[in-house]
């Protein structure tokens, strides 16, 4: 037929009225052209979509008993799911092709469609060794076939596909109840039936159904398979499959049966994630409220003398802030030691300006933070260190809500309360967030769980004589707090949190820097578990063991390290257009995240205006951690070492600071 021809009676054919293109099967005559063949008499074809499913059994019982014959059109990802393609065409059943993902094919691409129906068709002769020329359209109505469906219909004509519509709805997808359901399909000229036997719940329809069949036998119909209503051998349309065939749908199968199978693993892992992670926020938060109800205030009668060391590696913008904020304190009777670790610029000549007795400087060869310590707690005079980074500065309250603590013998070390100096970026702000909301809340429960696992370097305060039974600080690791942290706890001393003894430390201001810490800090905190890795779940360390040391491993390394699995199903989500529910899991972990920052802000003391940065640190910073803990996991598997180093400083804004 000419080109001309044909586009003539394709433009008619859509223009004629609903009565000639009514709901019914379409194929391609001996022209080429698309017609529709007329259904015999008085006669009922059965039509099953979406499935299979675990009612697809219960309803081929039915059919069985009424010696019944009907179609299914199954959907290839349930077939994987379902295997049951099988039994439905052992009991003398069709099988047609609903695509392999359900998808609305005429909103898609010609190759994709193509895609859809090949990859279903292999996937069905893989479990029946047949072929199939049968097609429904999902989601689709072919009452009257606009431009897309009468593409989609074409274009499976084109295929070599018989398309199968309905004339007669029954809705059940709707699930308007049984009496509804019978309503809809009973009446008295007969037709091709839509029932679901997958997509939900489909207790309805199998419940319907023998109602249905009695109606139609009662009235004399003849129920018909599509092939027998076409009048052709059911061979014709599900000829035997190639072998090449059958062998790409037993690959298919088994590669889309693993798949499944990871897809349900991934399914079940994010949502114990998110139980996880969201049962983690409770516990936090209800612990830090327990835990703040303690009241804090410094002992004014406490008169224990203490020394202060400040190990310095190249500290001339921020050395002089720190040692004036020591030296401000108000407690009675202290120290100031600080150990120049080698610098080769004017750490200690800066630290020599300030004129007070109370400050010794000590100048030795660099060997490293924890070396530093170390040398400056041999030269103590006092029996209790407070030990702080060089870029630390004190409040004048902050030694005497430190010491008050040792009054307890059973205290062998005290962790303060570390906020941001520098809150002049971005980035430098949404640091001083994690400080408060991260780490200070850890710390609130371990406090009131007795189960610290570390007293940070900016501010700690030791029982000399628990740092000596340890061995003081060690080198063999990049976290030396979080080692010694561990190492006193398992000697048995409690470990408390002052969240009243501040200090103001600076942080990193360029990414690169703040990359630079943070990978020290993770990797370091690796070899620390590592090394006390016996103590892990050891009920012989008390809750440190049970508790402390699980959650330091799965809550900072273990959730980071896999956190990323959120940010791949949110882009799935968008690929597959389910904006809804990426929408509403966004809304709820922000506002969960929102809450978690607002309570830890207020107990902190600090505005609940920083809250805004919730957003950008879900969407950017976290992205940073997730970096630094991948490239330390790299880095621990390859068993690459590290060095302390030293970040870039500042200095103007602990200058600020110190000033008042």
């Amino acid at each position: 037929m000419p080109r001309y021809i044909r586009s003539i009676v394709i433009i008619t054919m859509l223009m004629l009225p609903l009565a000639v293109l009514a709901k019914g099967i379409y194929v391609k005559d001996e022209h080429q052209d698309l017609v529709q063949p007329k259904l015999p008499p008085r006669s009922v074809v059965l039509t099953f979509d979406d499935g299979p499913s675990a009612y697809t059994p219960a309803i081929l019982d039915i059919l069985k008993q009424k010696h019944i014959k009907a179609t299914f059109f199954v959907i290839g990802s349930q077939v994987i799911k379902h295997p049951l393609t099988d039994q439905i065409y052992k009991d003398s059943h069709e099988v047609g092709n609903h695509t392999y993902s359900h998808a609305d094919l005429s909103k898609q691409p010609a190759w994709r469609m193509s895609l859809e129906l090949n990859l279903n068709r292999i996937i069905i002769g893989s479990q029946i060794n047949r072929s199939t020329r049968l097609f429904r359209p999902p989601l689709q109505e072919l009452d009257a076939l606009d431009p897309s469906t009468f593409s989609v219909v074409t274009q499976a004509a084109d295929l070599g596909y018989i398309t199968v519509g309905e004339n007669i709805d029954s809705q059940d997808w709707r699930r308007p109840g049984v009496a509804q359901i019978i309503a809809n399909v009973t009446n008295d000229s007969g037709g091709i039936i839509l029932f679901h036997d997958g997509g939900g719940d489909r207790s309805q329809t199998v419940e319907a159904l023998p109602k249905i069949i009695d109606y139609y036998q009662n009235r004399g119909y003849h129920f018909m398979t599509v092939s027998q209503a076409l009048g052709v051998p059911q061979p014709e349309v599900m000829p035997p499959l190639s072998q090449t065939d059958h062998w790409l749908g037993l690959l298919a199968l088994s590669i889309f049966s693993v798949g499944d199978w990871f897809s349900r693993g991934v399914y079940w892992f994010i949502l114990s994630l998110i139980i996880t992670s969201f049962g983690r926020m409770a516990l936090v938060i209800i612990a830090a409220l327990m835990q703040s109800r303690r009241e804090y205030r410094e002992d004014k009668t406490q008169t224990t003398p203490c020394s202060v060391i400040i190990p310095a590696y190249n500290e001339e913008l921020v050395i002089q802030s720190c040692l004036q904020s020591v030296l401000s304190s108000c407690y009675s009777r202290f120290e100031v030691i600080v150990v120049d670790d080698g610098s080769s610029d004017k750490t200690s000549e800066l630290a020599s300006a300030s004129d007070d007795h109370r400050l010794r400087i000590v100048i030795k060869p660099n060997g490293g933070k924890a070396s530093a310590l170390n040398y400056g707690i041999e030269l103590a005079r006092t029996n209790f260190v407070i030990a702080i980074d060089a870029d630390t500065v004190f409040q004048p309250d902050t030694i005497g809500q430190l010491m008050r603590h040792f009054k307890n013998p059973q205290v062998g070390a005290v962790s303060g309360n570390t906020r941001i100096a520098n809150r002049h970026k971005l980035l430098t702000k949404l640091q001083s967030l994690e400080y408060v909301v991260g780490f200070n809340l850890d710390r609130r429960m371990g406090d009131l769980l007795d189960c610290i696992t570390v007293v940070p370097g900016a501010i700690g305060a030791f029982r000399k004589s628990a740092l000596k039974k340890v061995g003081g600080f060690t080198t063999d690791t990049l976290a030396e707090d979080t080692d010694l942290t561990l190492a006193i706890k398992r000697e048995g001393y409690r470990i408390v949190y002052d969240a009243v003894a501040v200090a103001y430390t600076e942080a990193p201001a360029t990414v690169r820097e703040l990359l630079k810490q943070r990978f020290r800090w993770t990797f370091g905190t690796m070899q620390a578990v590592w090394k006390h890795k016996k103590a892990v779940l050891n009920p012989r360390y008390g809750t440190l063991g049970l508790i402390g040391l699980p959650y330091l491993v799965f809550y900072q390394i273990l959730l980071p390290l896999l956190s990323p699995i959120f940010d791949v199903a949110v882009i799935i989500g968008l690929i597959n257009h389910q904006y809804q529910l990426v929408a509403v899991s966004f809304v709820v972990y922000t506002a969960a995240d929102a809450l978690t920052a607002a309570i830890a802000l207020k107990l902190d003391g600090e505005k609940l205006r920083q809250l805004w940065l919730v957003m950008p640190q879900r969407i950017i910073y976290r992205q940073l951690m997730y970096y630094t803990i991948v490239r330390s996991v790299v880095n621990v598997l390859k068993g690459n070492l590290v060095g302390w180093g030293s970040l870039k400083r500042e200095g103007k804004h602990l200058a600020r600071v110190s000033s008042g």
